[in-house]
């Protein structure tokens, strides 16, 4: 009988990772289009900025255009693969230290920054990239300044569904009781993403882990990129002194 709860335990926790791994790829490959369409529209304003004032601001205009274009291949490639890519700006930042995440959000930021500079200088010239086509309007510019932020936060529903989807939920919630109000990988899942989008505290730790402390409900995450299941979340009984004290 024990052998066969135990069978039963094992099955249960490799089908999560399976149910988890299905929709990562799906919401990669969303993420994946979202992302190659906003460096698409990017690439647009960065070269248009360049072009239409004859070379001017070119010093600000040929980078946007080149990282759009970064954002672009990055995205087309999670697009084809269902698996999440880095771009070459974000390897890069991660060669110097920093964590994958928070190369992430920088990148993400360089984005918004050169498509809204891009724009401004657009406006003020009172050009249009492509209107002979009539294919940058108003419509792409929002959806290339918001794309960022929009990745940003569906990146973070992907990895709170790969935690959600390995053994903390069994340890932490099913063995140990923690969570109330949890009592499937879905509630889990979505703890675990407003724990992502709204910290109260991020610290950087060794081997390229992340974690994440919120202080309304005492919860730790910890991002993994190494671990098969992506990572951690628990409810320490010391709160933020674990946090700030035992973590490393």
């Amino acid at each position: 009988m024990a052998g066969g709860t135990l069978f039963l335990e094992v099955g249960d926790y490799y089908g999560g990772l399976l149910r988890a791994s299905i929709e990562m790829n799906l919401l990669a490959r969303v993420h994946g289009s979202m992302q190659a369409l906003g460096g698409l529209v990017e690439a647009g304003v960065g070269g248009g900025a360049t072009f239409y004032s004859g070379g001017s601001v070119a010093f600000i205009g040929i980078p946007v255009m080149v990282h759009g274009l970064d954002q672009f291949i990055a995205g087309m490639n999670t697009v084809i693969t269902g698996e999440y890519r880095d771009t070459v700006t974000s390897q890069l930042l991660q060669a110097t230290g920093i964590s994958s995440d928070v190369a992430g959000i920088v990148d993400s930021g360089f984005s918004m920054v050169g498509t809204f500079g891009g724009t401004a200088i657009l406006r003020a010239g009172q050009v249009s990239v492509f209107s002979a086509f009539n294919f940058l309007n108003e419509s792409s510019i929002s959806l290339s300044a918001t794309n960022p932020l929009s990745a940003h936060l569906l990146k973070n529903k992907l990895i709170a569904q790969e935690i959600s989807g390995g053994h903390a939920f069994e340890k932490h919630i099913l063995n140990q009781g923690e969570f109330s109000g949890c009592s499937t990988r879905t509630q889990f899942a979505h703890h675990i993403e407003n724990v992502l989008n709204n910290p109260s505290k991020i610290k950087v730790l060794n081997n390229g882990r992340i974690a994440y402390w919120h202080q309304k409900t005492g919860t730790v995450v910890i991002r993994n990129p190494s671990a098969i299941d992506g990572g951690t979340a628990f409810q320490p009984v010391d709160g933020i002194i674990y946090f700030e004290t035992k973590l490393r």
